[in-house]
């Protein structure tokens, strides 16, 4: 990971909007998953023990950094508009 000027920053940025531009031309819509997940929903998608980066959240529920995001994406099927 590292930082990105200005310049470099600007120049992602337009690429992603025409990317997303150009998807939704073929009707398909952006999609935000959460990067923060509570424990009992990691817990159950992974089985292998691991180190995950944790935080407790005021209801003093486990939060854990969500490892990948496969199986979020695999969680949405289509939706309607």
């Amino acid at each position: 990971m590292r930082n990105y000027l200005p310049a470099e920053a600007y120049t992602q940025r337009v690429i992603v909007d025409d990317l997303l531009y150009n998807f939704s031309l073929w009707g398909y819509d952006e999609v935000r998953t959460p990067i923060l997940e509570t424990w009992n929903i990691i817990g159950k998608e992974k089985e292998e023990e691991r180190d995950y980066i944790t935080l407790i959240d005021n209801t003093g529920d486990l939060l854990v950094l969500r490892p990948t995001n496969d199986s979020t994406y695999c969680s949405f099927s289509w939706y309607p508009p």
